[in-house]
């Protein structure tokens, strides 16, 4: 009845369908009982506890919502065209559904703004709260009394501010495994996240502890408690001056990206245990592969913009045993890549982008046996001559089954 996926780079199941059969009794049973449009049929909602609209700027909860039972409300935006999501404008929500609807245990209100662009503090009251999504939502203060919703799970701060401040009260959410932070808080806050001993998922992690003038210092620590982390993302951008930063044991993380200034150097540990590894905008010189090849566990690399700023690039004998996936963007200044025999020897997926100095493939390709699709994008038209049937590059990619310029 219902089909699941695991995700390649850490074998969790991470997305699940139904049976086409059951999707359609499900939506037969759905049409039945109002499940997805209540707006048509308004006595219904006297007696629904769930409520789902994808039209929020007619949506008045205080006319529309009379159950005070409801243990649902997901508002979500129609998409029309592709990303058109991206440019919906924010919906006003009165803060009553706060007061009124006590017993709500989901609130997903995309691009939602409240009164002053303030989250108001009687969410507190949502005491059975367990998911809570207002991302992209124009706030740019949320209240200390979050810290009453101590059943969540799920929780999804990634408002549209900038610099947004948030409280530290997260710490008394002890049943959190997935936490999405704003982009972009507030000077004054640090988060104190040790007591959160069931996280799994924490993204846009806050790298800046304190300012000093001019430039900006940073640094991320592994905070006490949390040892079941397994998805780890840092943003910081436009960044300025010197910045030293480094990364301390999260044992079980499987999937970790970075897109901040570091040094690889015995001050950077990666965790061994890493299956999945974004880098982009780290400013590199050193050569990056004779650390990241030691990563054992390693199945998808991806070294993006700014990301290694030097010359020359070796993946050496025995490098990568597991590496399934690598992608190369943006390495503006690359102009040598080697690979030496025993290299990445399960490699199947390689796609280069914008490395603009790279003027030929390393001849170690050819010994990659596994490979099965290459991708070269924004690289000169040579290309197609050099790597077609009796180019000069043809040799060192004849045996990839897909080959794409």
């Amino acid at each position: 009845m219902v089909i699941s996926e695991r995700d390649n780079a850490t074998s969790r199941f991470e997305k699940c369908c139904l049976h086409d059969l059951m999707r359609e009794l499900c939506m037969s049973k759905a049409k039945e009982e109002n499940f997805l449009s209540p707006s048509a049929h308004p006595q219904s909602l006297s007696v629904s506890q769930r409520f789902f609209t994808h039209d929020p700027y007619t949506l008045d909860v205080e006319r529309e919502i009379n159950n005070s039972k409801v243990r649902s409300l997901v508002v979500v935006q129609k998409v029309v065209l592709p990303n058109s999501w991206m440019f919906a404008r924010n919906w006003k929500l009165s803060s009553i559904i706060f007061t009124r609807l006590q017993l709500l245990r989901i609130l997903h209100v995309y691009k939602a703004e409240f009164e002053g662009r303030k989250l108001p503090d009687s969410i507190g009251k949502l005491i059975h709260l367990r998911y809570l999504n207002i991302e992209a939502a124009g706030v740019s203060h949320l209240p200390a009394s979050l810290r009453n919703l101590k059943l969540l799970i799920y929780l999804n701060l990634n408002v549209n501010n900038s610099f947004t401040f948030v409280p530290n009260v997260l710490m008394e959410m002890i049943g959190l495994r997935y936490l999405i932070l704003p982009e972009t808080m507030n000077m004054k806050t640090k988060l104190e996240l040790s007591q959160l001993v069931k996280l799994e998922t924490s993204e846009n992690f806050s790298t800046v502890l304190q300012f000093r003038g001019s430039p900006w210092y940073g640094q991320i620590e592994d905070p006490c408690g949390l040892g079941r982390l397994e998805n780890l993302t840092v943003d910081y951008y436009g960044a300025k001056g010197r910045q030293e930063w480094i990364i301390l044991d999260f044992n079980n993380l499987r999937e970790l990206s970075l897109s901040i200034k570091i040094m690889l150097s015995a001050q950077l540990q990666f965790p061994s245990r890493i299956t999945r590894l974004s880098l982009e905008f780290c400013s590199l010189v050193e050569d990056p592969m004779p650390v990241l090849e030691k990563l054992s566990q390693l199945k998808f690399v991806t070294l993006g913009s700014h990301s290694f700023l030097g010359r020359r690039m070796v993946c050496s004998a025995g490098g990568f045993p597991q590496l399934q996936k690598l992608e190369l963007f943006g390495l503006v200044e690359l102009e040598e890549w080697i690979i030496e025999e025993g290299s990445m020897p399960v490699l199947h997926t390689l796609q280069i982008d914008g490395c603009k100095k790279l003027n030929k493939l390393p001849d170690g390709l050819q010994l990659i046996t596994s490979l099965k699709k290459l991708t070269l994008r924004v690289m000169g038209n040579q290309w197609n001559e050099r790597l077609s049937e009796g180019g000069e590059d043809y040799y060192k990619v004849q045996h990839i089954p897909s080959v794409s310029v």
